[in-house]
């Protein structure tokens, strides 16, 4: 059986042989016209601002509403502990937090906004003000 299907492709591949170069030229040519789509910035408006983002104001009220049900003292989901001051600031110290809520964790931050603020707040020094 395995020796009948290697023959079966080796005739494919022999008599298909020609189409090969025409298949993948037309392949490269048609990239020329492919549009690169730019990616989507976050969008938010003029109201969110971010000159002053502060710890318990904002920045804990979001973690506690999107992040800490699965990040938590009791829960830490993918090792990753989000419960009090300590435990965020070393998740925006180490880079976790600010990969998390750009790439998979994304989704759980309800706006765009909230999301600049968490990283304005970390670009801000990750102050527990």
């Amino acid at each position: 059986m395995r020796m009948e299907l290697l023959e079966v492709m080796c005739k494919f591949f022999k008599s298909n042989i020609i189409l090969f170069p025409i298949l993948l030229g037309l392949g490269f040519s048609s990239c020329e016209r492919d549009e690169v789509s730019p990616v989507k910035p976050l969008e938010f408006d003029s109201t969110c601002d971010t000159n002053y983002v502060s710890f318990l104001q904002t920045i804990k009220p979001t973690i506690n509403k999107n992040c800490e049900y699965c990040h938590n003292n009791s829960y830490t989901a993918s090792g990753v502990n989000l419960e009090g001051y300590d435990n965020i600031k070393k998740s925006a110290a180490n880079g976790t937090l600010k990969k998390s809520i750009n790439g998979s964790m994304k989704v759980y931050i309800e706006n765009d906004c909230d999301n600049v603020k968490i990283q304005a707040w970390i670009n801000q020094g990750s102050k527990n003000n």
